[in-house]
């Protein structure tokens, strides 16, 4: 397969779009997918501007063709590159992917896609902006000529795709596939060193006086002079916007407050993510914000605009507070609401995992459809001071994806699933326990309303096993997972197979020689004895088998409950007791509670007396 990307600007050019092609475009290389970058000359729109030099070492193939301006025209219609739409139709590659809504991209990969019959994706990276003349005009115009063009449309966020749906694309085309981070970069950040008690806020993002707000940021800092001591750094590339937001600092009388270090080589922009306290954003559209993730990333709590697809990705009261667009009093409220706050240093952990566990960006990256985290079995209930079951910890065999890479490249958690605690993993078959509540485990369980919310987690099955019976009254029940069975017998046979190769190994090898020489009438060669060793040693795994395993599965039974409890969690539709075979039924009488039991199948337990079988017993009765 061969996907060609289309984007107007490429690194060293900087900004959300410039990084999320060369995420994709790593990432498809790294999974085998040949890819090739077509780009422009540009450095940047406003003003208009050519790269120096684009030559930079990548491990895919980048093609620049120059760019011209032809006439001054709104939303950047005016710039064009014939030599990109020639060029990606006599590639004739299986994929065309063309980068962001209404710029000349889109119309290139449309062109060639419609004239060599080659599939197109384009991913919008747009944002439903204001209600100007020129953009009614614009959105009337262009997605004919465009996205309604595509196979499918990606969009960043759920705004964006109902902004899609509007323009005329159909639902079934959009897939809403948000931005991401390499988290990799901010995994050692230092803590920070306050070189006083200033409050250091941090903007990151192209100074581009038609977009990004800053100048209600200035007068949001100088409403607030006389009560905080705030320092501004802004870094990012100037795009018209810095020398009047120089002279409006001025005015404000808060420019030895301000400083502007421009474009920046990307090491010194996450040193500046370690140094700050509060990340700003107030832009005036936005259709994603790549610097949010970032701030997050880093353990920033951020300040931004309740617009685009910003609403999408901050959680305000959680990693951060939304204002209005345009509005300095709300972001001064803001500031002085953080500043005041104790969460205002960053914790140890990163805001992005203080939200929860994602689905894989290798998942996303390869098309997957979303999918439970695997192998997430109970292991142990918890309680509160009353020792009621209050929620349950989980086993995790492989989490740490989904804690650390899970915004690897440029897909990242879509739906994160918050948890109380991380804890040791206990046993062979663990490498974390994770506390969840149980109402955290029912907002993973949705699975009525598919497609209304992705799920976490399933409903597990679970195998019974008495632990506590006092005259044929059942006080407490083991239980392990079919997950977990299937697991313990691998390691059954693992174990028993080593063990027998030390034990009979040399007896073994003795006896395939004897018989291969007596069968074949020659000394036999070393492959023919190994066959035959490994023969042997199946068969007496085999023998030895279900004995051990008995064994292996008493030692790592450890899920314990009262039986009225695990009726519970059947009844929330956490777990099914008896493979789905057990009926249970409680009675609610003269403030006792009774728990009845009928098993349709045969008892875990084999060869016990049938009045003895933990699912015949009769039932149930709590104390109260």
């Amino acid at each position: 397969m061969r996907v060609v990307q289309l984007t107007q600007r490429f690194l060293p050019a900087l900004g959300g779009v410039e990084s999320h092609v060369y995420h994709l475009a790593m990432g498809l290389t790294v999974a085998g997918i040949s890819t090739e970058v077509f780009t422009t000359d540009l450095q940047k729109d406003t003003p208009f501007r050519r790269l120096n030099d684009g030559s930079i070492p990548l491990p895919f193939r980048v093609h620049r063709f120059r760019a011209m301006k032809f006439a001054e025209v709104p939303n950047g219609l005016g710039i064009v590159s014939p030599s990109m739409a020639f060029a990606a139709l006599d590639q004739d590659p299986d994929v065309i992917h063309a980068h962001a809504y209404g710029s000349f991209p889109t119309f290139a990969g449309a062109f060639a896609g419609v004239l060599g019959h080659v599939p197109l994706v384009v991913t919008t990276h747009s944002d439903a902006g204001g209600n100007s003349l020129s953009k009614r005009l614009f959105d009337r115009a262009v997605p004919s000529l465009t996205i309604r063009r595509a196979q499918r449309v990606i969009a960043l966020t759920r705004g964006e795709s109902t902004y899609l749906q509007r323009l005329g694309v159909p639902p079934e085309k959009i897939r809403i596939i948000p931005n991401g981070v390499d988290l990799t970069e901010f995994t050692n950040l230092p803590a920070r060193q306050p070189i006083s008690q200033r409050t250091s806020l941090l903007f990151v993002g192209r100074c581009y006086p038609r977009q990004k707000g800053l100048e209600f940021l200035l007068r949001a800092i100088a409403i607030l002079r006389s009560n905080l001591d705030l320092g501004l750094t802004v870094v990012g590339e100037d795009w018209g916007g810095i020398a009047p937001l120089q002279s409006l600092s001025r005015s404000l009388g808060i420019e030895k407050q301000v400083t502007f270090t421009g474009a920046l080589p990307r090491a010194d922009v996450i040193k500046h993510y370690a140094s700050a306290d509060i990340f700003v954003l107030p832009s005036l559209f936005e259709p994603f914000g790549i610097v949010l993730l970032e701030a997050m990333a880093a353990g920033l709590p951020i300040i931004a605009s309740s617009v685009g697809g910003i609403v999408d990705v901050v959680e305000t009261g959680r990693t951060g507070l939304l204002v209005p667009p345009a509005n300095p009093q709300a972001l001064a409220g803001a500031i002085e609401r953080l500043n005041n706050s104790n969460d205002i240093r960053r914790t140890s952990k990163p805001a992005l995992k203080r939200a929860g566990f994602a689905f894989s960006a290798n998942d996303l990256f390869i098309g997957k459809k979303f999918e439970p985290l695997a192998d997430m079995v109970i292991r142990a209930p918890t309680r509160d001071d009353d020792g009621a079951v209050n929620g349950l910890l989980y086993r995790a065999t492989n989490l740490q994806p989904f804690l650390d890479t899970d915004l690897t490249f440029i897909f990242p958690a879509v739906d994160r699933m918050p948890f109380v605690e991380l804890l040791s993993p206990q046993g062979d078959i663990e490498s974390f326990r994770v506390s969840l509540t149980i109402d955290q485990i029912k907002d993973r369980l949705v699975s009525e309303n598919k497609g209304v919310k992705d799920k976490h987690l399933e409903k597990i099955q679970y195998v019974p096993k008495k632990a506590h019976v006092i005259k044929h009254q059942i006080y407490k029940m083991l239980t392990v997972s079919l997950t977990e069975i299937a697991e313990i017998e691998q390691i059954t046979r693992r174990l028993l197979r080593t063990e027998l190769r030390a034990q009979n190994g040399a007896t073994f090898r003795q006896e395939a020689i004897e018989e291969l020489q007596q069968e074949l009438g020659r000394p036999p060669t070393e492959d023919e004895i190994n066959d035959r060793v490994n023969f042997k040693l199946d068969q007496a795994v085999a023998i030895a088998f279900p004995s051990r395993l008995k064994k292996e599965l008493d030692k790592r039974m450890k899920f314990d409950l009262e039986p009225f409890e695990f009726a519970d969690l059947q009844k929330m539709k956490f777990l099914t007791l008896g493979l789905g075979k057990l009926d249970i039924r409680t009675m609610h009488r003269d403030g006792r509670v009774t728990v009845y039991y009928r098993d349709h199948e045969q008892p875990f337990e084999p060869n016990v007396d049938q009045t003895d079988n933990l699912l015949n017993l009769p039932k149930y009765v709590s104390a109260s």
